[in-house]
């Protein structure tokens, strides 16, 4: 069963190989996607300020539009001529309430969420949406923004009031060719703003925040099998932004690297804002997950990659390793058990009387060697229960061997020669307790037998040489019991094959030789069998 083992241990290691190899596969399909990840924030965090500058252009736009009424720059010029604050009250009323009509025709994406209207001397005489009724007649012209209003120019700028961050545009309005004031107006960073962003991004997690606290922010979705990253995890970075080394460059050049966040599932860039919110630290973070490969993914492959696949040779290389396997597992099981039952078959018609185990191989030949020794065995208490001697079985067998051959080692590889000739050294230099005279010399087999070619043994050719040899011995083993004239009852081929093979097996276990070959001698009047190794 050794060949259909190995192609068991075959297809154990393939198998092993194959889970190897798609972890390693999937260990490289996150590892590329994660760095595809990274590569992807910083075309994110270009796209969102290019959609500020955008978002910007747009704002001042409809500024513009608003700031050119006629109803409106008439109103505001009357408010840079007024002469006392009682007609300042009066004309912000007036003013309030033509900028809640100007906002209100625009679409509702357009509306501003808070208008502020500035008189030449900087001074608020009007205002719409957030804070609409307070801080008339406030001064805000030392602003950056409303300052370079006033003095003709376009400008957007990003502030923080009342825990909000208003995406602010200012422009000047003109009467009659006269600067006569400036109009600001802007929109908060809201969370339908923050999610058009995130839409535009294809699902990024997309926040902004200042001081520390995040005021709006958009969970992104799920990317090939790992969730979006939390805004709630990303908060808290903030704390941190320019105070470790991971974020240094935050306060250099107004963006950070790539940072590990979620605990290494995902990345994140934290980034500026142009304007006040921005110098005081405030900004926005876009944030991906990195992509895993599913635990599944093979069982929902593209169609387009299942199509690569070589299913000729696929099916083809199934088809040939299944037929090795059958014909590995017939020539070391399937033929030697139909050989077996074959042999069965015959001793149930008594064409034979006993299993030859000499003709079955692997475990064909121990079950035969079983079945006769229960035979045997079934045959004695038959015997013995009919009052009839029984007969010798294969353990009376093993007793012709005698204790040369299993009992000490030793005496198992010695063979005995007649005395040297006088004057001749021994064959052996004689050992503790050697006399030197009165016995046989004692040699070594091993000696005896020697490696060379003009040696007397020499290892079988084949199993079929072995047989033979052991039928050779057979015959001299029955002649020599008949010069003896002992009895033959019992000694049959069989069972001195399966005496010879337990010793030959015993024999090459102690002395690790290639093979065993025997002889027959008589001692003390019977026969007996001799063992001798060759290595």
């Amino acid at each position: 069963m050794l060949v259909s083992r190995f192609w068991y241990l075959l297809l154990a290691t393939i198998a092993s190989i194959a889970i190897a190899f798609a972890m390693l596969v999937r260990g490289a399909y996150e590892s590329d996607r994660g760095k595809d990840a990274e590569t992807l924030l910083a075309g994110d965090r270009r796209q969102i300020e290019e959609y500020l500058r955008t978002d910007a252009r747009v704002r001042i736009d409809t500024l513009r539009e608003l700031s050119t009424g006629a109803d409106f720059t008439r109103m505001m010029n009357q408010a840079r001529e007024r002469n006392n604050d009682t007609a300042l009250r009066e004309l912000s009323g007036r003013i309030q309430q033509k900028l809640g009509e100007l906002n209100n025709r625009l679409e509702e994406n357009s509306r501003a969420h808070i208008l502020i209207a500035v008189d030449t001397r900087g001074y608020v005489v009007g205002r719409a949406g957030f804070n609409a009724s307070q801080g008339i007649g406030d001064f805000i012209g030392a602003h950056p923004l409303v300052a370079a209003a006033l003095n003709g120019y376009l400008r957007d700028d990003a502030w923080s009031l009342q825990g909000s961050v208003y995406r602010v545009a200012a422009v000047p309005v003109i009467h009659q060719g006269r600067y006569v004031g400036a109009l600001v107006g802007g929109r908060t960073v809201d969370d339908v703003f923050v999610t058009r962003i995130s839409d535009a991004l294809a699902g990024a997690t997309v926040g902004f925040f200042s001081a520390g606290r995040m005021d709006a922010a958009h969970d992104g979705v799920a990317e090939r099998g790992r969730p979006a990253v939390r805004a709630v995890l990303l908060s808290e970075t903030l704390g941190r932004l320019g105070g470790d080394q991971s974020t240094r460059e935050w306060t250099t050049r107004g963006f950070t690297n790539v940072l590990q966040v979620d605990s290494g599932h995902g990345v994140a860039v934290f980034a500026k804002i142009p304007g006040m919110v921005g110098l005081a630290g405030g900004g926005f973070v876009v944030a991906r997950p990195k992509p895993v490969l599913p635990s599944d993914f093979l069982l929902h492959p593209p169609g387009d990659l299942t199509k690569s696949i070589k299913w000729g040779t696929v099916v083809a290389f199934g088809v040939i390793s299944f037929l090795l396997a059958m014909l590995w597992i017939f020539l070391e099981h399937d033929g030697p058990n139909a050989s077996l039952r074959k042999m069965l078959g015959l001793l149930a018609s008594r064409k034979i009387e006993r299993l030859d185990p000499l003709k079955l191989r692997a475990s064909a030949r121990r079950m035969a060697l079983a079945i006769n020794e229960a035979f045997e065995a079934a045959m004695k208490v038959e015997l013995t229960r009919a009052g009839a001697a029984p007969r010798k079985s294969v353990e009376d067998i093993d007793k012709l061997l005698g204790p040369e051959s299993m009992g000490d080692p030793d005496a198992a590889n010695m063979i005995a020669f007649p005395p040297p000739a006088p004057g001749q050294p021994p064959t052996r230099p004689a050992g503790p307790g050697d006399n030197g005279a009165g016995r046989a010399s004692i040699v070594s087999a091993v000696d005896f037998v020697g490696d060379g070619p003009s040696k007397a043994f020499a290892l079988f050719a084949n199993a079929n040489e072995e047989q033979t040899h052991w039928r050779e011995v057979f015959d001299s083993f029955v002649n020599e019991r008949k010069k003896n004239n002992e009895s033959l009852d019992g000694v049959t081929f069989e069972k001195l094959a399966a005496t010879l093979e337990r010793n030959k097996k015993a024999l090459v276990d102690k002395t690790q030789c290639k093979a065993v070959r025997f002889a027959v001698h008589s001692k003390a009047g019977k026969a007996a069998l001799k063992a001798t190794p060759i290595k």
